[in-house]
């Protein structure tokens, strides 16, 4: 600020320099940490605290080159998050066609216990799948997120043929020795 300069011109000049509030949504949900108005209410900018702990924590992209799916945990993730996920994948024809999926769960920590995800199995993913079969590598570290892998794997194992893996090469490898595609 210089000397005899108005104070609202600094304001003005700061509150330019502000950057927007991020549009925090989850799932086309309103994020309940925002509450019911939305980004719109909030007084602040969003921070990056606030838009991790909003976002979908599970993403999931098709590598047309590998014929793969490749899903990324991010943050915690609730029995929520894991059921919209699912959802999703399943009415995306092209999971359903290549059922080749790489999982990186490595920058996450599971929020669900292992009867919320035996219900997400039985209940959304195995009348889905309708006799269908998977192939899952999953890339895990630490044992919380490998014993996740492993009741995953056993309450799978009626449909779904996976692995768990330290490195994502290698899990892209097994993938890839195997892939009936």
């Amino acid at each position: 600020m210089m000397p005899g300069e108005p104070l609202d011109l600094l304001r003005t000049r700061l509150r330019a320099r502000r950057p927007s509030p991020l549009p925090v949504r989850r799932s086309g949900r309103r994020c309940p940490r925002i509450g019911r108005g939305g980004a719109r209410r909030l007084r602040k900018p969003a921070g990056p605290l606030l838009a991790m702990r909003c976002r979908m924590p599970i993403k999931y992209s098709i590598d047309s080159a590998l014929g793969i799916v490749r899903e990324t945990w991010i943050g915690v993730v609730s029995a929520a998050d894991l059921e919209g996920h699912w959802r999703a994948m399943l009415n995306d024809p092209e999971v359903l066609r290549l059922r080749c999926t790489l999982v990186d769960m490595r920058p996450s920590r599971p929020g669900f216990s292992h009867s919320e995800m035996v219900d997400v199995i039985r209940n959304l993913i195995e009348p889905a799948l309708a006799g269908r079969d998977l192939r899952t590598a999953v890339v895990a570290f630490g044992p919380t997120q490998i014993g996740l892998s492993e009741r995953y794997r056993m309450c799978a194992k009626r449909y779904s043929s996976d692995a768990t893996f330290a490195e994502p090469s290698a899990a892209v490898e097994w993938l890839r020795r195997d892939n009936r595609h």
